[in-house]
């Protein structure tokens, strides 16, 4: 798609294809104890491209001359019998591990406490932090794991914070238009208490709940410290052909 849009739009293609990232302008970008892990799907070739599915880790940072390339085995396990709800994952200490690359096999040391991940495929479906190191602890407890879309997403410039006040806004337990979703009271307690720890910190906050939780009230917080949002998330059933985009229906998404 990347392709056709270049073709078609000289603009585009000089905005997505004229530079290139070296490795080194990484690094640098990198403290010591900061990895950039990205996960790629590839589908086995032989001859032509089969329904083999791999998946692949590129490992990098100030402690690695160059990227360390792992094969992350079972993908097509990982996009089938594993791809269940996040409570059938496997993610105590099995061969299966989906993120059992990133524990202490020799394949990186334990310097890195913060890891900038790029996904790719089924683990954009999971939660990072739900799975544990083979025979260890939970990632959550392990390092600090941040989300980028491209590895080149390290080498943007912080942006910078011109709000100097502690100020947050807190939305939860919200009243849903429609009876099919449940409620989540477990989400109020959420927000009570993070509004208890906030104000001790000293900061100024804004609690929306119930009626209050609106879109409207989420898009008039502005120049904030804290936004936490707790609500629910859900998936539509999937639509293989569709006339509208996303794999929804115009319905559904309105």
């Amino acid at each position: 798609m990347e392709k056709k849009l270049s073709k078609s739009s000289r603009e585009f293609s000089q905005f997505y294809f004229t530079s290139k990232t070296k490795y080194s302008e990484i690094q640098s970008k990198l403290n010591a104890d900061e990895a950039l892990v990205e996960i790629i799907r590839l589908r086995n070739f032989d001859q032509t491209l089969t329904t083999d599915v791999k998946y692949v880790a590129l490992v990098g940072g100030k402690n690695f001359s160059q990227p360390k390339l792992i094969l992350l085995p079972g993908g097509n396990d990982l996009e089938g019998k594993f791809s269940k709800p996040a409570s059938q994952w496997p993610i105590r200490s099995t061969t299966n591990n989906p993120i059992k690359f990133l524990g202490t096999t020799g394949e990186r040391t334990e310097r890195e406490k913060k890891w900038y991940v790029s996904l790719d495929g089924v683990y954009n479906q999971i939660s990072l932090y739900t799975l544990k190191k083979p025979a260890g602890d939970f990632l959550l407890n392990l390092a600090d794991i941040e989300l980028v879309g491209n590895p080149r997403d390290v080498m943007r410039p912080a942006k910078p914070n011109g709000n100097s006040t502690k100020t947050a806004t807190l939305l939860g337990f919200p009243t849903y238009s429609s009876p099919q979703i449940p409620p989540l009271p477990a989400t109020k307690t959420e927000v009570d208490g993070i509004d208890k720890l906030l104000k001790t910190s000293g900061y100024q906050v804004s609690e929306f709940v119930q009626a209050d939780a609106t879109e409207a009230n989420l898009k008039s917080s502005k120049n904030l410290s804290v936004l936490h949002i707790a609500t629910h998330g859900y998936f539509l059933q999937d639509v293989d052909k569709a006339s509208w985009p996303i794999g929804v229906s115009a319905d559904n998404a309105r």
